[in-house]
């Protein structure tokens, strides 16, 4: 037989444990799911074996983070980083500082307790939205949905007509602007073409004339 002192401690910091996963499903899930819960436990039997009833709360557990993606979370940061949740030993909880040391510390903290103190009370104060309210912008959810699949749409849009304007753009530029002012070199080297042609005419009758 085990030793009655520790088997008591174990019964105790199992119920402690029961207790606790039944206030988070009652917290996560809502009122009906904590008493189907404590509906189950009543009928299980009191003299269940510590190891069955470690599997059981295990088996809870894992159901809620199923169901909670925040459980879920905090079990995988559990798993990722344990010595977090591991409280320090008394020798490495020690620290070199002397009294006074630690004295000056605390007192060049103290003026953010109240600060702390009194932002935890007015998130405490704040009041709880109406369920209502909630129920209402969760309805709207497939609305914003459909709003932006919409957007994304228009920007696509956008963006594709953006891009003909500036294929557009880059046309005009090249025809109206760049050929434009090609076709005037191409007059302006004609004109003095013929410019040149009618001077050298006018030279050679001018000739002429002084010959006669």
């Amino acid at each position: 037989m085990g030793d009655p002192l520790v088997d008591d401690t174990a019964t105790q910091s199992l119920e402690l444990f029961t207790v606790r996963l039944r206030r988070l499903e009652y917290y996560l899930n809502g009122v009906r799911l904590q008493a189907e819960t404590e509906e189950r436990e009543a009928v299980q039997s009191k003299d269940q074996s510590i190891p069955a009833r470690i599997a059981g709360l295990q088996n809870g557990l894992e159901k809620l983070s199923v169901k909670s993606r925040t459980v879920r979370d905090v079990l995988d940061l559990y798993e990722e980083h344990e010595d977090i949740f591991t409280p320090l030993s008394p020798a490495e909880s020690q620290t070199s500082l002397s009294t006074s040391e630690k004295l000056v510390v605390v007192q060049s903290c103290a003026t953010s307790y109240p600060t702390a103190a009194s932002r935890l009370n007015s998130i405490q104060d704040q009041p709880i939205p109406p369920a209502k309210s909630s129920a209402s912008m969760i309805a709207l959810r497939p609305d914003l949905v459909r709003i932006q699949l919409l957007q994304e749409s228009q920007a696509k849009e956008i963006s594709t007509l953006r891009q003909r304007t500036a294929q557009v753009i880059q046309r005009w530029y090249e025809i109206g602007v760049l050929g434009e002012g090609e076709c005037w070199v191409e007059w302006e080297d004609r004109v003095g073409a013929v410019e040149r042609s009618v001077r050298r005419s006018e030279g050679i009758r001018a000739q002429e004339a002084a010959e006669i």
